[in-house]
């Protein structure tokens, strides 16, 4: 889940300061090649543990709707989890890794193959690279990637008729 309120988003999306770059943002951008050979040939419900939600509609296995995030507490009557412990989403959980959040989504491509191209953004890299961290140590979905490339950019804060873009970078 990505910052929704406006106090989630000042405090884990826009940047503080300095006042050159005050409302701007942080992105991470990372294409990536997918194994959808491999990936297909698991069954539906293995495919839905690697993410963590029903293929069918995006639900968290835990409940609720496509637009929820999952529960990662719920557990099953004999007491596993209804998300796996190396389930995309719990493992790339802000709470799970103890981060803020990111807004964050990735686009399918094809070319030069199949994959996608990652985008996230925050206020603060650690954000990012502690949920690489911790995704590294078991994300189910990692075996079926390979990281191209990876770039991080400063977004300059909007502008107006009086503040061109970039315009508080000179003074």
């Amino acid at each position: 889940m990505g910052p929704r309120t406006t106090a989630e988003q000042e405090r884990d999306l826009w940047l503080a300061g300095p006042p050159a770059v005050a409302g701007g943002t942080l992105a991470v951008l990372r294409p990536m090649e997918l194994d959808l050979p491999r990936f297909a040939a698991l069954s539906i419900a293995e495919q839905e543990a690697v993410f963590g939600r029903r293929r069918a509609s995006g639900v968290p296995l835990s409940g609720g709707t496509a637009a929820s995030g999952p529960e990662l507490g719920a557990k099953t009557p004999d007491g596993r989890y209804l998300v796996p412990a190396d389930a995309h989403v719990r493992r790339a959980h802000a709470t799970a890794v103890g981060v803020g959040l990111m807004l964050r989504r990735s686009y399918s491509t094809d070319q030069p193959a199949p994959g996608l191209l990652f985008i996230s953004f925050q206020n603060d890299l650690r954000t990012f690279t502690a949920t690489l961290t911790h995704m590294d140590a078991s994300d189910a979905l990692l075996p079926f990637t390979t990281t191209t490339a990876s770039a991080t950019f400063l977004i300059l804060p909007g502008f107006d008729r009086r503040h061109p873009l970039g315009s508080r970078l000179f003074g």
